[in-house]
Parts: structure tokens; C-alpha cells; sequence
């Protein structure tokens, strides 16, 4: 099969279309429900909201703020089912997609960013700060199956595999930065991926090619088996997703 296209998107009112609806506030787009009809977004000045909306010609254009209690709300993400999971209030959440009936998916607080939900949504992989370090961690969907997934001391940014098998995450040695990919079952050790860093991680839907911003600002495709350097893209300005069709 092909690997599909990949595409960058900017702010939440450029990609979604709805810039009057959006008004002034600055929202991130951070992803698409499975059936493309709703959005998700975080005000990216405050942290303090989550909202959804319809997608471009599907209907209602008015943003609905989630109903969460007053605090700091970071990365928001779609299960496949419809469902909400974000980091906030020193803790991991699962909650419906109006934010009404939420539960903690950790037993302890902690530090809790930029989450991934698997592709069958049986569990999400996140970045946590324990100890001095900053590492990728994945739990299930339900609150079972808690474990640690890599060991470097400033672990960021995964992606998921259509497949379910890895996780692309940058790490970053003292001042060096690098694209690896780890399996998630633990079955092994980690592959370096690139000699420099990144962001934006996505892998295509057959699992073959990664994509990524560059630290210098243009966009890259590699081999997502090896590294090996597929194309060059120049990225919009201020590009802030990609996304694999």
C-alpha cells in the first residue's frame, strides 16, 4: 500500500475554517475525531479550556467548552471512541468529549504531557517528569498496565504507529537532540532514527515513513525502518501539525 501524502496545518482557525466562529482566541488544533466531524482545541495563551467544534461544513460552527473545574489543561487528544484524554490538575484524564464524566488514569499525581492515545485506544502513551528525568510512560485506557516505556533523561514528542508496535519520540542528550523509535511491548531496545532533533512527529498510516519538523524550520521524511532521508519539504510559516491523508 502507499504511504499517503503528509500535509501542515497552522493555527486552530486556519485549519478548521471557522476563524469567525474562533473570534480572537488563540486555540491549537489538537486533532479529529475518527468519523472527521468534531475538533478539538486548547487556548494556547491560558491552558485553561478545552473546546470542541464542528468540522468544516459539518454542520454547528459555535466552539463548546468542555465542562472541567477551573485549572491548567495541557494536550488534549481523541480516543477512537470519542472520548477526551489531557494531562492536567498533576494528573492523566479520561473523560467524555463535553467533560462531564472524567476519572484520573494515575493512581499518583504527577507531571503529565503531550499524550497519545494507541490506535485501538486500549492505552496512551505519555511524557512524565519523575526524579529529574523526563520520560515516555504508557498506562491503559482502563488505569491498568503502568509502565515505563523509555529511559533517557529528557524523553518528548511520541507518535504511535498505525501498527501499535512503536513510538518515534525525540530525546535529548545535553545539548543534542535526536529522532528515536522504541517498541512498546518493551521487546526491545531503542532505534536511533536521525542525528538531529525535532517535532511533530507523525508516522504514516502503513507504518513505513516518518514525518517531522525539523529543528531549522523545514519539514522531513524518513524511512521509519531506518532514518534514511525520503524528501525535504518547506513547511509554512509557523506551521504548527503535520498530518499524514
Amino acid at each position: 500500500g502507499t504511504s499517503g501524502q503528509c500535509s501542515a496545518s497552522q493555527s486552530w482557525a486556519n485549519a478548521s475554517g471557522i476563524n469567525a466562529a474562533w473570534r480572537d482566541q488563540a486555540g491549537v488544533w489538537d486533532g479529529i475525531t475518527a468519523d472527521g466531524r468534531t475538533l478539538l482545541a486548547n487556548i494556547v495563551e491560558t491552558n485553561d479550556t478545552i473546546w470542541t467544534a464542528a468540522a468544516p461544513r459539518r454542520g454547528r460552527t459555535e466552539p463548546v467548552r468542555l465542562s472541567l473545574p477551573p485549572g491548567s489543561y495541557d494536550d488534549p487528544t481523541w480516543t477512537p471512541d470519542g472520548r477526551v484524554v489531557f494531562g492536567g490538575q498533576s494528573n492523566l484524564w479520561l473523560a467524555g468529549a463535553d467533560g462531564v464524566e472524567r476519572k484520573p488514569l494515575l493512581r499518583e499525581k504527577a507531571i503529565v504531557m503531550e499524550p497519545a492515545v494507541s490506535p485501538d485506544g486500549r492505552s496512551v502513551v505519555f511524557v512524565s517528569q519523575r526524579q529529574g528525568s523526563r520520560n515516555l510512560w504508557r498506562i491503559g485506557i482502563d488505569g491498568g498496565g503502568f509502565r515505563q516505556v523509555t529511559f533517557g533523561r529528557f524523553d518528548s514528542h511520541p507518535a504511535l504507529s498505525a501498527d501499535g508496535k512503536w513510538v518515534a519520540y525525540v530525546s535529548r542528550v545535553q545539548d543534542q537532540a535526536a529522532v528515536w523509535k522504541a517498541p512498546l511491548d518493551g521487546s526491545g531496545s531503542p532505534v536511533r532514527l536521525t542525528a538531529s532533533g525535532g517535532s511533530n512527529l507523525v508516522i504514516s498510516p502503513d507504518s513505513r515513513l516518518l514525518a517531522y519538523n525539523t529543528d531549522s524550520g523545514d519539514t522531513q521524511i524518513c524511512s521509519f525502518d531506518d532514518g534514511s532521508i525520503v524528501r525535504k519539504l518547506a513547511a509554512p510559516k509557523d506551521s504548527s501539525d503535520l498530518h499524514w491523508s
